[in-house]
């Protein structure tokens, strides 16, 4: 039995680094949306105790889908890298980037993500170092994408770049027989099972869900939309699970937008079992809530 872990959307934030760039274009919406929101929900103060209980666990290893800043300054990815240290240095996590990581052009062109979270991905053929496999046991392949580019000032969406696509039924051929986890940062379908907005879907989803039509794997992982929820997509054998935990940090009164975080036991090629822990309303305490919504796509939306 092997049992990973995935959270997602922590949205580490400096509220002093940020006031001071926020006449830097995208960075004044997205740094006033956290100063005067974003930040009573996304509590940077939750994030020690989460991650202390998940170590109470005994999880083989950590999915982390994205979106650890808030702005991608660098303040923000040096707070979120001291508080995930342990994992790197056990080197029981995988990461990817969420589209806040790569917030403006600057960022996408400094790789500042790779800077401070690179070290946690696989072996990658392409120059970009996406897709990249990692091997977790000689059972377990993740897989991970980076569907994340500067969008402008109000636009949160994603795009699969063609080498990725090129490249990736090779790297499903190649781990095929292995359970095969993969995991981007965009979702396939929101929580309301539609398809995204143009300016937060991903764009060339449909381009993905050929892929996964006729490689297929065993596990979807994203976070992106702030809620926990779960759907299927069409594989060559069968439905795909696509899973989304929610932001980890979030302490929030909304039933359908819980923090926390999902581990999954994988044996024999299957999941075994789901745990779910949430942070509770007000106080921020961990709970085991293993509520996990299944939705359906609406008219229009199906993959």
């Amino acid at each position: 039995m092997t049992r990973i872990a995935h959270f997602s959307d922590i949205h580490i934030s400096s509220p002093g680094a940020t006031i001071a760039r926020l006449w830097q274009g995208k960075r004044l919406l997205g740094g006033m949306n956290m100063l005067l929101f974003r930040r009573r929900e996304l509590q940077n103060t939750r994030l020690p105790l989460l991650l202390e209980h998940l170590e109470a666990q005994k999880v083989d290893h950590v999915i982390a889908s994205g979106d650890f800043t808030t702005t991608a300054i660098k303040a923000e990815y040096q707070e979120a890298r001291l508080a995930l240290d342990p994992l790197f240095q056990a080197q029981k996590i995988t990461t990817i980037p969420g589209n806040h990581d790569i917030y403006t052009p600057r960022e996408a062109r400094e790789r500042r993500y790779e800077q401070f979270f690179g070290d946690s991905h696989g072996p990658s053929e392409s120059s970009t170092g996406y897709p990249f496999a990692k091997e977790i046991d000689d059972n377990i392949a993740i897989i991970g994408l980076n569907s994340c580019v500067p969008t402008g000032l109000s636009g949160a969406w994603g795009i699969l770049d063609d080498e990725q696509l090129q490249r990736l039924p090779a790297l499903l051929q190649k781990h095929q027989g292995r359970f095969r986890i993969l995991v981007l940062h965009h979702f396939l379908l929101d929580r309301h099972g539609y398809h995204g907005l143009p300016r937060r879907g991903l764009r060339n989803r449909d381009a993905l869900s050929a892929i996964l039509q006729k490689e297929g794997c065993e596990l979807i992982l994203h976070g992106h939309e702030h809620a926990r929820y779960r759907y299927e997509i069409q594989g060559p054998h069968g439905p795909i699970p696509v899973h989304n935990p929610g932001p980890a940090t979030c302490v929030s009164a909304a039933r359908h937008h819980p923090g926390g975080y999902l581990i999954y036991d994988i044996q024999d090629g299957q999941i075994k079992g789901i745990e779910g822990c949430t942070l509770s309303f007000p106080e921020g305490h961990i709970e085991e809530d293993n509520n996990f919504p299944s939705i359906d796509p609406i008219e229009g939306s199906a993959l």
